[in-house]
Order: C-alpha cells, then sequence, then structure tokens
C-alpha cells in the first residue's frame, strides 16, 4: 500500500510513522524487514503513540501502529496485539511467542498458559514448544522469575515424552477434544478412563496418560501438580490411576468434583430411598416419597437464600450442604421406620412461640439490611426467598407429618416438634449470619 494512502486511511496523517515516511524508513514485505538507521527509536515512538490512541479510544489506528511496529520486531508491540485485541487463536500464540522469544515476561507467562498450562485442548496444547519457547525466552531475559510456578521442571517432564500425532489420535479412538463449554476438563476426563481399563482405550497406558494431562489442563497450579505428581508415581511403580479430584484448587474444579459428588450420591440417595420403601406398604411407601421430594425442595431453596454462600466455590458449597441434609432425611426416615425417634426437651407449643417470635424478628432484620454486602457471586437473602423457604418448610414438616402417623399410628406432635426445633436452630443461625453480615459490612 502507497505511503500517502496507508496514512490517510488506517493511520492519522500526524502519525510518527507518517511523519518519517513509513515506506521511505522501512522496507516491508510479508515477513521481511530491513530498518533504517534510528529504526529502535522510531519503533518505540511508534508503540508509544499506540498506546495514546488506545487510551484516547481509536482502538483501529492503535492495532495498525502495533502491527507495523510487530513487523519491525517491536516485543512490547507483539504483546500489547495478544493482550489487548481478540485475536484468532493461531494469531495470538504467534504475537505472545514472539514477544517471549524477546524476553517479554508477561508474554511468556500468557503464552505458557496457551500453549500449556491452561491450554485444555489437545489441538491447541503444545509442551514441546512451549518447554523450547521458555528455555529461548530465558536465555534472552535471565531475570525472568514466576510466582507460585515451577515451569523448569514441570515443562521438562513434559519435553521428555513422545510426541504424538494429534489427528491418529483422534481417529484412532474415535473421542472429541474440549467442547469449549464449562466444565473444562473434558481431556482430563479422557485421562481419567485411558487409567482406567475402558471400552474407548483397552487396558491402561501411563504413557497416554500423561500425555493426555499434559494437553487438558485448565488451572496452572491444577496443572502443575498433576504432571508432576503422576509423573513420579508412574515412573516410581506407583498407581496409574488418573482421578481429576485429586488435584483441582480452583472454584471451577470444586464445583465441577461437587457436581459429579452430587450425581454419584443422588444415586445412593435413591437406593437407600428405595430400600426404605422396599419394607412399608404402598400408602407408606407414597407418603414417605412425598416427604422426600418436599424436603428436597426445602433444603433446595435453603441453601441458595438462606444459607448465603458465597465465593469461586459456591456452587460446590451448595451441593456438599443440600447432600449432608438429604443424607440427613434419609436418617431421620430410617428412625421413623425403626420408631426409634427421640422427641425434643421442650413440647410442641413452646417450639412454635419461639418460632413465630425468630420469623418475625428475621422478617424485619432481613428487611432493613437489603443492601449489606455479603461477598463474591451472593447477596442477601431477600425478604421474598426467606418466606418462600419458611412456606416450603411447613409443607415438608406436614409431609413428615404424615408419614410418621402411617408408620406410628398417632399424632404428629412428635415429629411436628422435632422439626421445629431443628427449624429454630435454623433461624436462630440465621440471625446471627444476618447480624454479623451487618457488624462486617459497617466497617
Amino acid at each position: 500500500m502507497h505511503v500517502a494512502l496507508f496514512c490517510s486511511t488506517l493511520l492519522p496523517s500526524k502519525h510518527v510513522l507518517c511523519r518519517v515516511g513509513l515506506l521511505a524508513a522501512f522496507s516491508l514485505s510479508l515477513g521481511s524487514v530491513a530498518a533504517e538507521p534510528h529504526s529502535d527509536e522510531i519503533i518505540q515512538e511508534a508503540v508509544t503513540s499506540g498506546d495514546q490512541l488506545y487510551e484516547n479510544g481509536d482502538k483501529i489506528a492503535a492495532k495498525n501502529t502495533y502491527l507495523i511496529a510487530s513487523y519491525l520486531g517491536s516485543p512490547r508491540a507483539h504483546f500489547k496485539l495478544a493482550y489487548r485485541f481478540v485475536l484468532p487463536p493461531h494469531k495470538k500464540e504467534y504475537h505472545l511467542e514472539q514477544a517471549a522469544l524477546a524476553g517479554h515476561e508477561k508474554a511468556l507467562e500468557l503464552y505458557l498458559d496457551h500453549t500449556f498450562y491452561r491450554a485444555g485442548s489437545i489441538k491447541q496444547a503444545n509442551p514441546h514448544k512451549a518447554a523450547a519457547v521458555y528455555g529461548r525466552a530465558l536465555r534472552s531475559n535471565p531475570a525472568i522469575k514466576f510466582r507460585f510456578r515451577d515451569p523448569e521442571e514441570t515443562l521438562e517432564l513434559a519435553w521428555n515424552q513422545k510426541p504424538r500425532d494429534k489427528e491418529k489420535f483422534f481417529s484412532q479412538y474415535n473421542v472429541q477434544d474440549e467442547d469449549g463449554e464449562w466444565p473444562f476438563y473434558d481431556v482430563w476426563e479422557l485421562a481419567e478412563k485411558a487409567s482406567r481399563p475402558s471400552e474407548i482405550f483397552g487396558e491402561p497406558d501411563p504413557a497416554l496418560v500423561f500425555w493426555l494431562i499434559t494437553h487438558g489442563g485448565h488451572v496452572p497450579a491444577e496443572t502443575e501438580t498433576a504432571v508432576q505428581t503422576y509423573y513420579q508415581r508412574w515412573k516410581s511403580g506407583g498407581s496409574i490411576e488418573f482421578d481429576i479430584c485429586d488435584y483441582v484448587t480452583s472454584g471451577d474444579g470444586a464445583t465441577f468434583c461437587s457436581q459429579r459428588e452430587k450425581e454419584e450420591r443422588n444415586s445412593e440417595l435413591t437406593a437407600d430411598l428405595q430400600d426404605l420403601s422396599d419394607s412399608l406398604s404402598s400408602t407408606q411407601s407414597g407418603r414417605l416419597r412425598n416427604a422426600y421430594e418436599e424436603a428436597e425442595k426445602f433444603i433446595t431453596l435453603k441453601v441458595q437464600g438462606e444459607e448465603m454462600h458465597s465465593g469461586t466455590a459456591r456452587f460446590a458449597l451448595m451441593n456438599a450442604s443440600k447432600s449432608r441434609q438429604l443424607n440427613d432425611f434419609i436418617a431421620l426416615a430410617s428412625d421413623i421406620i425403626n420408631q426409634e425417634i427421640e422427641g425434643t426437651t421442650s413440647g410442641l407449643a413452646e417450639e412454635d412461640e419461639k418460632l413465630n417470635k425468630l420469623y418475625s424478628e428475621l422478617l424485619l432484620l432481613i428487611a432493613e439490611n437489603q443492601h449489606v454486602r455479603i461477598g463474591v457471586n451472593t447477596s442477601m437473602v431477600s425478604t421474598e426467598a426467606f418466606r418462600n423457604t419458611q412456606r416450603q418448610w411447613m409443607r415438608y414438616r406436614d409431609s413428615l407429618d404424615a408419614f410418621f402417623q402411617s408408620i406410628d399410628g398417632n399424632n404428629g406432635d412428635v415429629v411436628h416438634a422435632l422439626l421445629t426445633s431443628n427449624r429454630n436452630e435454623e433461624l436462630a443461625t440465621l440471625k446471627e449470619s444476618v447480624i454479623a453480615y451487618k457488624e462486617l459490612d459497617s466497617y
């Protein structure tokens, strides 16, 4: 493109590269650049100009400026192109690689994430190249140092494995790569299958498992621990089974493992409920299942609202709490069937009076503190959610009363009082939490 046309369409006319005469200053072609004397100074000024254009909102001109500077060999320009703009994966990788090879520390960190630590994809991961770029980057800039990572040992282990033909792998085993949707552990799930006898991979193959581990990382700490631990265990003759949940450290990982555990536990709960039902009449079994359904609805509302779980592992905490409370229901139902239910030290009237008082106090307290900040990914339970949870608790209480009466033949005051006592403890805990969050928010 002629310099005048380039400067009139893609860059401001007073841009540094236009002032010096773009084509006069540089002989630019597809991959080869010959710079005139003092070009380093011009390149640095161009990158600075690109920064100013970007900050002023002229991102097209900024990108074009960075592109020209990157063609002329500026590591900073390569980095800014990869860091500030949405590029196709192969172009992002190229610009990060060029900056990293010149010793740009942040570019190297992102390049290693892209090709290894966070690649999460067989097609995208390239541990051998990551190791080579890391070595060259250190030669360019020996001062490079990463916090909380040990890429030297981890990449050396990945480097030592035998490369595989990726297309042949997919055709041989008829499996899919990471699909780009949560939970982002598709490749590591393949590693789990390859570590056990399976229809897909046949007999366990630790070399294949390790190859999949090095191509499926999603979080740097998880990738590093899995690579080092599995390699050492494999080479020392230890177990070659791989379990994702042995290595997760992130909120994503905790939620993934919690969800998987929840699915397994749901199957166990279904079996436990069936075991209890097998000893009952059809009427009793129907009332038990109805009580379970109402309990599950109540627990779900309580976990989602009143318990106010927060943080990146919020869903993992919620799943764990729900599983624990459903287990408590199964244990209580078993005690009812075996007529081993224990009553409360106080009577139903006393517990009901306490419940009404706590409920009224909490409605007012929650309404007054809707603005209070709780934490990441959550907020103060709303009065509407609190009311809905209490209404569902009453349905659960009544359904369990009915089941108790079908077993014992007496009125349900014993269970009614027990559930009310338990609910009073939950409401007292909620009241303490709201007050505590209120005090924290006032600081």
